[in-house]
């Protein structure tokens, strides 16, 4: 419905001539700016509280496949997520690390002092933006997508052109039935009008462009065994129940504990030690 009522907001702003979208996943990782001056990388910050980031220049250099050098020259900013792939994420675990899920890796890591830390962890991008693309004569964003790669940069393959908002949701169903094979976390699909030219016209909300739509996966259910329920007092004396999981991974994430509110909750629901429940 979300989908169908922004379609429509589109159609209503800028017709349907030649309207298309671009579809592509949604990577759970952690954002990064890298400014280019005279085709050498010069900088390159985290999104940190959306105003000030993070300088991280001296880890970015260790990333395989980030480019030192780009052939185009005009000073130039790139976005993308950096990631930690999930067979990286779950050998750190298995050799004794204690990441919560593949997200918070990579930003861990991207923080080192320790460039050489970085290296170890096999970090990888995707990126897909350019800040100001008309500035670079960058007038669609599959134009925008096809510069990013010939300037040496990895892409997202299963990004997708598309001509009308029905043909979105069986790719988007597509991209679901995929998410366990992948080897990065995604946690959605971002539908963006794919004509650069439109986007004044289309406009901004306080916080976010117009242009674009997040559409966010299901969430993930998982079934694992009650090994426990225990309490804890809260600073008021209130007793909150809580269950010890047998440990399982769901969104990325290692779950091995989760809340049971109160006393009437595990009653109502006939929760007992040793049975199998969905998380």
């Amino acid at each position: 419905d979300d989908l169908l009522k922004f379609n429509k907001q589109i159609k209503d702003q800028i017709g349907d001539s030649n309207l298309s979208y671009m579809l592509e996943l949604k990577i759970d990782g952690a954002s990064i700016a890298i400014i280019y001056e005279d085709g050498k990388l010069a900088k390159a910050v985290t999104r940190g509280n959306g105003v000030v980031g993070e300088d991280v220049t001296h880890n970015i250099l260790k990333v395989k496949d980030i480019p030192h050098t780009i052939p185009y020259k005009n000073k130039i900013e790139f976005r993308g997520e950096i990631y930690m792939p999930n067979k990286v994420f779950e050998k750190l675990n298995s050799q004794g690390a204690n990441f919560a899920n593949p997200r918070n890796a990579a930003a861990g890591t991207m923080r080192q002092m320790d460039s050489s830390i970085v290296v170890k962890r096999s970090l990888a991008t995707f990126i897909y933006a350019i800040p100001n693309p008309l500035d670079h004569n960058l007038r669609t964003h599959t134009e925008t997508l096809e510069f990013i790669k010939n300037q040496g940069f990895q892409v997202n393959p299963l990004a997708r052109h598309i001509h009308n908002i029905e043909e979105a949701l069986p790719i988007i169903n597509d991209f679901i039935s995929q998410r366990e094979n992948l080897d990065y976390e995604i946690d959605g699909a971002v539908l963006k009008v794919n004509d650069i030219t439109t986007y004044e016209d289309i406009g901004y909300t306080v916080k976010f462009p117009k242009f674009m739509i997040a559409y966010k996966f299901p969430e993930e259910i998982a079934s694992t065994e009650l090994l426990d329920i225990f309490p804890t007092i809260g600073r008021t004396g209130r007793v909150t129940y809580n269950a010890k999981l047998s440990p399982v991974r769901l969104a990325g994430t290692t779950v091995s504990a989760a809340t049971l509110h109160n006393a009437d909750y595990v009653r109502e629901r006939q929760i007992n030690i040793g049975d199998v429940v969905e998380v």
